[in-house]
């Protein structure tokens, strides 16, 4: 059985960008990317407006939006995130009002938006998910890793201290650094 994004349970069966693509179109494309990279398909939502664009949610809360403008579909993406916008390298975007517009295509849903779109939702994960915990029981080994030793499992996206040690900061053990 094939996963449903909420907003009327959505058909993810082979999705194709096109001239007809609709909002929901998009959504479906993006709770792919996120099924397949990070193994969740609860936490997207679409989210309509009476603004006439759509708000994508992780974690309930909005992140992104979808607009048709002149017959041309684009990813908004705030402003906030422009360092991660400038880190993959997306081309052929405008900004406007502290938002970035993306054109997306069969051509340009590529791997420098996608990549973006796992960063976004890393980040939501991140901040927002209920998932989250400080640290399991094997900080100690971790810690004279100078790494998680569970990296790859779903357990370890939800570790806080994971995070902490990428950033170089050590907490325990014989490589701690911090006092």
């Amino acid at each position: 059985m094939a996963h449903k994004a909420s907003y009327d349970q959505i058909d993810l069966e082979s999705i194709t960008l096109h001239s007809s693509t609709t909002e929901e179109d998009l959504l479906n494309q993006i709770l792919k990317l996120i099924e397949r990279e990070f193994n969740d398909f609860e936490n997207l939502t679409l989210r309509p407006t009476k603004s006439g664009y759509s708000s994508i949610c992780f974690f309930n809360v909005p992140k992104m939006r979808l607009r048709k403008i002149f017959g041309e579909h684009y990813i908004l993406i705030p402003g906030h995130f422009s360092d991660l916008v400038e880190k993959n390298k997306i081309e052929n975007k405008k900004q406007a009002d502290d938002w970035f517009r993306i054109p997306v295509s069969n051509d340009y849903f590529d791997d420098t938006l996608q990549s973006l779109i796992y960063d976004i939702y890393e980040y939501c994960y991140r901040r927002y998910s209920d998932d989250r915990f400080d640290c399991c029981s094997h900080y100690l080994e971790c810690s004279d890793n100078k790494k998680c030793l569970y990296e790859g499992n779903k357990l370890s996206r939800a570790c806080s201290y994971r995070y902490t040690m990428q950033e170089g900061r050590i907490y325990y053990g014989k490589n701690r650094n911090i006092e």
